[in-house]
């Protein structure tokens, strides 16, 4: 086992030295996949710093992979190093127009959705033990959680000038689960699972197929994550993406559901945003033992 401290290091130097192994893509795969070793030498008194460092060195396995197979061409080292951190889809040979404007929206924004994290922390510790609120309002801890981190990391993009897609678009707007996974999450996210995923399982010919294969990936690496922060299995996240696949298929097809988000919007937005939080407890259930806030066991009790 490691100290947290020699681990933050590690996080820190590995980013740099990927930069210096740019050239040599074996080399520099090989590198991002030892750096994934990290997480399992933590302790297991920090399953929150487990699978937050797990996230973090598994994206640049990933990254790595991108850059090594041309699929990505950043320019320079300085670039490479923006690519390797941030978790957004750039378009590196777009022309570069500096963008002060929307850097400065992006922090601010992000600085707000981490403020409101610490402050739903706050009224989640102070509810009454047994309080199902908690189930939501961790879902919505998540959200801004990883909304807050995302903004604050493109900031860099916009200043220099570089053209990028936001990660999220106001997913609590969604009139069916299609809309919320397909246009409104976490679109890096889905961008890996549409081009790694989705189009080799079927793509547009078999959209079905192709759906749930990526929503199989999703509910693997999540499973991992999670699992690696308590060293147990829950399966939890597997049950939720399951579902969610399930959900996408059936309102992405169905016609009712279709027409439903055109011609009854209001309506739709409320029984999807129902429907999503309701869901979203199997979510919360995955969490357990990471989740800081212990949602599911103040609920319900230890499991």
């Amino acid at each position: 086992m490691i100290p947290l401290s020699t681990s933050l290091c590690a996080l820190v130097v590995l980013p740099f030295l990927l930069v210096l192994l740019r050239n040599w893509p074996r080399f520099l795969c090989l590198m991002a996949l030892a750096g994934c070793a990290i997480p399992f030498l933590l302790p297991a008194s920090e399953p929150l710093w487990r699978s937050g460092t797990f996230v973090f060195t598994c994206f640049l396995l990933i990254k790595a992979l991108q850059f090594a197979a041309g699929h990505v061409q950043p320019r320079g080292r300085f670039d490479f190093l923006l690519f390797i951190i941030t978790f957004a889809t750039v378009r590196w040979d777009t022309p570069r127009r500096p963008d002060p404007r929307r850097a400065a929206l992006a922090l601010l924004t992000g600085l707000f959705q981490l403020a409101l994290v610490w402050l739903l922390m706050i009224v989640v510790l102070r509810l009454d033990t047994h309080n199902p609120v908690q189930l939501f309002t961790t879902q919505l801890g998540c959200y801004l959680v990883v909304a807050g981190v995302c903004n604050l990391t493109v900031v860099k993009l916009s200043l220099r000038g570089l053209d990028h897609d936001d990660v999220f678009h106001n997913p609590f707007g969604s009139r069916t689960p299609a809309e919320f996974w397909g246009r409104r999450w976490n679109s890096y996210v889905g961008y890996l699972l549409h081009r790694y995923v989705f189009l080799p399982a079927g793509g547009r010919r078999h959209p079905v197929r192709g759906v749930l294969a990526a929503f199989g990936a999703s509910a693997v690496l999540h499973e991992v994550i999670f699992d690696i922060g308590t060293r147990k299995f829950n399966g939890g996240m597997t049950a939720y993406f399951l579902l969610q696949g399930g959900l996408v298929a059936v309102t992405s097809r169905s016609r009712f559901f279709r027409r439903l988000a055109r011609d009854v919007p209001v309506l739709a937005w409320f029984l999807t945003t129902v429907l999503m939080l309701a869901t979203g407890i199997l979510f919360v259930y995955g969490m357990d033992g990471v989740d800081p806030s212990y949602a599911w066991r103040r609920v319900f009790g230890p499991v």
